[in-house]
């Protein structure tokens, strides 16, 4: 469905830029524009989503959350013809900027993002105003893979090894993999200018092929990234496809983007091929208060708790008319680590203490529903660079680059510039894990509006990070982004009211388990150490280091004020330990990956929400199915593993269906 292909195409060799497009090719790719314009407009009237007036009053199955999972299942159940499904989502349809790779933080914390704030954070946050940090969660069809920064990342097969010994069968590596592949049309070896690097590092027999999901290499490629990933294979870190279930090594990232080089969200692959469908009915801007319960009984003795309907407000969260929808078969919870764990809660599905914190009768005391929240915590160190050519404020926005990715797809425009990455194992990463290290590479520097708008970084703090000689955002740069993959800190999400309105209370604990400080000085090592060498070093002229003094460190380090910023950085661990531990607690920032609210485990598990087939323990069903019930975080990005959930949420719904269809034909 991605009707901008046919509009871009791909224009002959000798058009290389905007400024030498013949004017006969731009006249017709401009008037093929306006008519995929009216043809889509057309489209969404005979199939977009649906106003409540349409609303049926039974499905057999209702989706709640149009998310990265979400989207996925509800196109896959729709294609029986036999059941009808209904997908619910709070939000409404995305924007021509959604759909730009490079405006990430663009459509970060407006509308078509929930918004979301962490409580205060009591071990770090330090230098972020009011010591919390923004959350932006998708509120919109495609949820969050409509915001994030389109890394392809499955992670390592040791993650779901672990899930699978940890009580959930069905999850190991081999398990899982069929539902990465069965998701993917996968151009890697296609892709030309990818670079060199790619070419040697790719595994082709790991990718899928056909699916619906693009996934693709920048093209071209940058010189940094290459730059990049030639100096971490001199630092050790071996050329590989991190996907291919060994995620240790150095490559290009891999991207969800259409050839057009548009954005390739859950919502343009999966669902809106799917809207056309006269037995799947998307309902926008229906935000859901509740699950309604009814006790399940046979020979009148109750059995426990059943899904008998989903309550919603739909048109608008104020001035909305209140609708109770009729569950046939089965409702699949998919609003994400937040949302799904808020809507179990506010539905009686938790902890009763805390429902009766907040007047929520106890349907269903289950204890794990919102706990085991875990995120990963990253950190950003820009490096200006000369000789080079990094994406700057100026190049993304010109006219030039505007004209380059409407009319053939590429350019500054056409990628999130989070361009290569670098997946090891620390000396403190343990044994029967993925790595524990993750280190991603923008092609640009941060700038104030990314830092403080978006991140959170209070104006003081951004101060500290400036020096005399650069301006982050203005001059030519990359931003490294460490991450630590395995972080053991824990945290939770309880209701603030019973009011679904209002959002709830998110406390992710960041760095509350000293472990994961002791693994932060070993990752910014480690990261540093990726700088220092060639190509990467001669390119770099300065870097951002906040003074010890700003992060409460006094003069502990008074080589600070005789050194070079670069040269600092590359002291011995040793000496920097404390300097490390203390940025990160007063700059580490939300890589956006919130997971684990409704764990999935075995019943000896008093935190497990869900079983292994993502039923609701005690209740009847009820799925849950997104990145909530991850047991602990893989070594990725989350935005794939979630897609794999839903795929495989929706192939075992669909044989559970099947089989009970069959035991009933073979009773008659």
């Amino acid at each position: 469905f991605d009707i901008w292909s046919l509009v871009l195409g791909r224009p002959s060799a000798h058009h290389s830029s905007p400024s030498r497009l013949h004017m006969p090719f731009f006249m017709a790719r401009v008037s093929l524009l306006v008519l995929a314009v009216a043809a889509f407009a057309a489209w969404r009237r005979a199939y977009g989503p649906i106003g409540a007036s349409q609303l049926l009053d039974e499905y057999d199955y209702i989706v709640i959350g149009a998310g990265s999972a979400g989207s996925v299942i509800a196109a896959r159940l729709s294609e029986d013809a036999d059941v009808s499904v209904l997908l619910i989502e709070a939000g409404g349809e995305s924007g021509i900027k959604h759909s730009i790779p490079a405006a990430c933080g663009d459509v970060q914390l407006v509308d078509g993002d929930w918004q979301l704030k962490t409580t205060p954070q009591a071990t770090s946050h330090r230098a972020y105003t009011g010591q919390k940090s923004n959350w932006p969660r998708g509120k919109l069809l495609g949820g969050s893979s409509q915001l994030n920064y389109m890394a392809y990342v499955r992670g390592d097969a040791a993650d779901y090894d672990s899930w699978a010994a940890m009580g959930n069968p069905g999850w190991d590596w081999e398990s899982v993999l069929p539902f990465f592949l069965r998701s993917e049309d996968a151009t890697l070896a296609r892709e030309t200018g990818a670079g060199a690097l790619n070419s040697s590092a790719l595994n082709s027999s790991a990718h899928g092929f056909g699916g619906p999901l693009p996934v693709r290499y920048k093209s071209p490629a940058n010189p940094l990234a290459e730059a990049f990933v030639q100096s971490a294979v001199a630092a050790g870190h071996p050329l590989r496809d991190y996907n291919d279930g060994d995620a240790s090594g150095t490559s290009r990232f891999q991207q969800t983007v259409f050839g057009s080089g548009r954005r390739g969200s859950t919502a343009d692959a999966f669902l809106y091929p799917a809207m056309g469908r006269a037995n799947l009915h998307v309902l926008t801007h229906g935000l859901v208060s509740k699950l309604v319960l009814t006790s399940e009984e046979t020979g009148g003795e109750a059995r426990g708790a059943r899904v008998a309907a989903v309550q919603a407000r739909v048109g608008g969260p104020q001035e909305g008319e209140e609708v109770r929808i009729r569950v046939r078969r089965e409702a699949v919870v998919s609003a994400g680590a937040v949302g799904s764990a808020q809507l179990l809660l506010l539905s009686g599905i938790g902890p009763r203490d805390q429902l009766e914190k907040v007047g929520v009768p106890t349907e269903v005391d289950l204890p794990g529903v919102g706990q085991n929240l875990q995120d990963h915590l990253a950190m950003f160190y820009t490096f200006f660079v000369s000789g080079a050519d990094a994406v700057t404020k100026a190049k993304a926005e010109s006219p030039a680059a505007l004209l380059q990715w409407l009319l053939r797809g590429e350019g500054h425009l056409s990628s999130s510039s989070y361009d290569a990455v670098v997946h090891g194992r620390t000396p403190l990463a343990a044994a029967g894990e993925g790595p524990d290290m993750q280190v991603g590479l923008f092609v640009g520097a941060g700038d104030e509006k990314l830092f403080h708008d978006n991140i959170g970084v209070s104006r003081s703090a951004w101060g500290h990070l400036q020096s005399p000689k650069h301006k982050a955002g203005e001059e030519e740069g990359v931003t490294l982004v460490p991450c630590h993959l395995h972080p053991k800190s824990r945290g939770v999400v309880e209701l603030a009211s019973a009011d679904p309105r209002v959002p709830p209370l998110i406390d992710p604990r960041y760095l509350s388990d000293e472990a994961d400080l002791d693994a932060w000085v070993e990752i910014l090592t480690a990261a540093n150490l990726l700088v220092a060498q060639e190509p990467l070093r001669s390119l770099v002229t300065g870097v951002t280091a906040p003074h010890p003094a700003a992060l409460g460190l006094g003069d502990a380090y008074p080589e600070y004020d005789t050194m070079s910023p670069l040269d600092f950085y590359r002291l011995p661990k040793a000496r920097l330990a404390r300097y490390w531990r203390a940025t990160v607690q007063h700059f580490g920032m939300t890589l956006y990956h919130p997971v684990g609210t409704c764990k999935m485990g075995p019943r000896s598990d008093p935190l497990a929400v869900v079983d292994a087939s993502l039923r609701v323990r005690g209740v009847a069903g009820l799925r849950v199915a997104d990145a909530s019930v991850m047991p602990k975080l893989p070594s990725a990005n989350t935005n794939a593993p979630t897609i794999m959930i839903g795929e495989k949420a929706a192939a075992m719904i669909r044989r559970d269906r099947v089989g009970e269809e069959a035991a009933a034909s073979s009773s008659l």
